[in-house]
C-alpha cells in the first residue's frame, strides 16, 4: 500500500448518488423522500436507519465509478497497481463498511477505487490503515516472492496491525503477486534496453570504450512515461562533439532505431 491523495468530489455526485441514496434510505424506514421519482415506491422494511442491512442499500454508488476511476487514474488504492481498461475489474470499496454506518454509504469521501479481487476478499472486515492517511514506511515489498510485508517503521503492535491489513485485504493472493512480478520484469527489461545507449551509466560500467568518450558524449534519460498503449518510452538527448563519438553513433544506429520502435508501439 502507498498513500493516496484524496480527490475532490465531482459536482455531479450529489444529485447522481447522494440525494438518490438518502431518499432510498428514507423510504426503507417509512419516511417520505425529499423528491418524487418515477416507478413504485419502496416498502418500509426496517424500523430505523441503523437496522438497514448492507444488502438493502440500492447500489447508486456504481454511478460514481467512472468519476472515481478518472480521479485516481485507475490506481487501486490498496494494491497500488493500475486497473487496466477492458481486462481490469474496477469496483468501489466502502472504507467504512455499509453494515457499520449508513451515513457513509453514499459519501464520496468513503469511496476507494479498488480491484474487484481485493474488494471481494475484504467483505465487511475492518481495515486499520486508510490509504488516505497512510504513513510512509509501514508497508514494503520484497522481491523474492513479490509479497507485501511490514515496512521498517512497522514495529510491535503496529507490525501486527499491518499484517492484519494485508491478510484482510488479501494483498498477497497469487494473482496479486503475479501482477507485481510482471511489473518488476517490465521495469528490468526497460533498464536493460536503456543500458545499450553509450554514455548511460550502465554502459559506462560495462563498455571498455565508454571511458574514452566520457568527456564528449552524454545521454540524458528521463523518467518512464506511460503512453496510451501502456508501453514505456524514454526521451533521449544525444550530444556528440568529436569524430570518435559520431563513428560510435553510426555503428549503433540500427540498434537505436530498433529499440525506439519496440518501446513506442
Amino acid at each position: 500500500m502507498i498513500r493516496v491523495a484524496p480527490a475532490s468530489e465531482p459536482a455531479s455526485f450529489d444529485g447522481k448518488v447522494r440525494r438518490r441514496g438518502l431518499d432510498a434510505i428514507a423510504e426503507l424506514v417509512g419516511e417520505a423522500p425529499s423528491r418524487t421519482r418515477r416507478g413504485p415506491g419502496r416498502q418500509r422494511s426496517f424500523a430505523s436507519r441503523d437496522q438497514i442491512a448492507a444488502a438493502a442499500f440500492p447500489p447508486f454508488w456504481r454511478d460514481a465509478l467512472p468519476d472515481l476511476r478518472d480521479a485516481y487514474c485507475g490506481l487501486c488504492a490498496y494494491l497500488a497497481l493500475y486497473i487496466e481498461h477492458g481486462t481490469g475489474a474496477p469496483s468501489i470499496d466502502h472504507f467504512v463498511p455499509k453494515s457499520k454506518d449508513w451515513r457513509m454509504v453514499y459519501e464520496w469521501s468513503n469511496y476507494r477505487l479498488c480491484s474487484s479481487l481485493i474488494n471481494g476478499h475484504r467483505g465487511d472486515r475492518a481495515i486499520a490503515h486508510d490509504p488516505f492517511l497512510l504513513e510512509a514506511g509501514l508497508f514494503a515489498l520484497e522481491f523474492t516472492e513479490h509479497q507485501v510485508i511490514p515496512g521498517l517503521l512497522a514495529r510491535g503492535r503496529t507490525s501486527d496491525a499491518v499484517m492484519r491489513t494485508i491478510d484482510n485485504l488479501g494483498l498477497n493472493q497469487r494473482d496479486c503477486r503475479k501482477a507485481r512480478e510482471e511489473y518488476v520484469a517490465a521495469y528490468r527489461m526497460a533498464r536493460r534496453r536503456a543500458s545499450h545507449f553509450p554514455g548511460s551509466n550502465a554502459v559506462r560500467r560495462s563498455s571498455p570504450r565508454s571511458s574514452a568518450a566520457r568527456g564528449c558524449w552524454s545521454a540524458e534519460i528521463s523518467e518512464p512515461d506511460r503512453t496510451v498503449g501502456g508501453a514505456l518510452c524514454r526521451r533521449i538527448r544525444r550530444v556528440a562533439s568529436c569524430r570518435r563519438c559520431r563513428v560510435l553513433l553510426a555503428s549503433r544506429r540500427w540498434r537505436l532505431s530498433r529499440w525506439f520502435r519496440s518501446v513506442t508501439r
